[in-house]
């Protein structure tokens, strides 16, 4: 739908499809680690306040690169 828009293209919608999981790699990584220092509680609190956020700010991105950024931040907090 976003090609039809003229809003992407085969390169942008690639790089959409992997931002996440980009994403989900970095998360991984990083909610052990907090997981580890801060408590599982706190780091899955934080991991669902960064997927939140981050959605949220998806659906009102202006433009595809904005876009994949937070598909890729949400990744970190699905990851998590």
């Amino acid at each position: 739908d976003l090609v039809d828009r003229g809003w992407s293209n085969n390169y942008f919608n690639a790089m959409f499809s992997s931002a996440m999981m980009a994403g989900f790699f970095l998360g991984s990584l990083l909610g052990g680690m907090l997981g580890d220092k801060y408590g599982r509680k706190k780091a899955y609190q934080a991991s669902i306040l960064c997927f939140s956020l981050f959605s949220l700010l998806a659906a009102l991105s202006i433009n595809m690169w904005f876009l994949i950024f937070c598909r890729g931040a949400m990744g970190v907090g699905m990851g998590a």
